[in-house]
């Protein structure tokens, strides 16, 4: 919804994922400030600058605002953790 509709993307919340997609619903709030800007700046062009997955289930997309960047060279994403990790070694 951030491309194709930024006056929603307040709406998430609605979705029944929503509380899936994130611990709490703050995570939100940065995203919240640029679906402002982009519906209040009608000829800005918003686009996805970084949308990755990291360790199999961690996801992240970044946007950008009336920026133009050019294509990163390569397949990209992150790296796979060690063999060796052990899985209570991690935050998550």
């Amino acid at each position: 919804r951030m491309l194709s509709d930024p006056t929603e993307f307040a709406t998430l919340d609605a979705h029944r994922d929503f509380r899936h997609a994130v611990p709490t619903p703050d995570h939100f709030i940065p995203a919240l400030y640029l679906a402002g800007l982009a519906a209040a700046t009608k000829e800005a062009d918003s686009s996805v600058l970084v949308d990755d997955y990291a360790y199999g289930s961690l996801s992240m997309t970044a946007y950008t605002l009336g920026l133009s960047c050019p294509d990163a060279a390569g397949e990209g994403g992150s790296s796979q953790p060690p063999a060796d990790l052990p899985p209570d070694g991690s935050n998550i």
